[in-house]
């Protein structure tokens, strides 16, 4: 896994694994097969696709959005419509 301490600078889009114990000043992007472990600050948006993961024990001054909630729905037995309505 790699590791920041420091500042990342604008918008990142992952799909390797990252301990960020710094601060992005842009939006992230968790793409397919990327993990997110965030200790320290999102000053962004945080957006996660299907099979991406985010581990939140820092801030997102943002808005945090799964967009990969089709998976999540045929894992849980809900359908599409379910899991938008209930995990938005």
């Amino acid at each position: 896994m790699r590791k920041e301490f420091g500042q990342l600078d604008g918008d990142q889009r992952l799909n390797d694994h990252l301990a960020l114990y710094g601060l992005c000043t842009g939006d992230m992007v968790v793409e397919t097969g990327g993990e997110l472990h965030l200790y320290g600050m999102c000053a962004g948006n945080i957006e996660i696709k299907s099979d991406g993961a985010l581990y939140l024990y820092g801030m997102c001054t943002g808005h945090v959005v799964n967009t990969g909630l089709d998976q999540l729905a045929r894992f849980v037995g809900l359908d599409s419509a379910d899991c938008q309505r209930n995990f938005r």
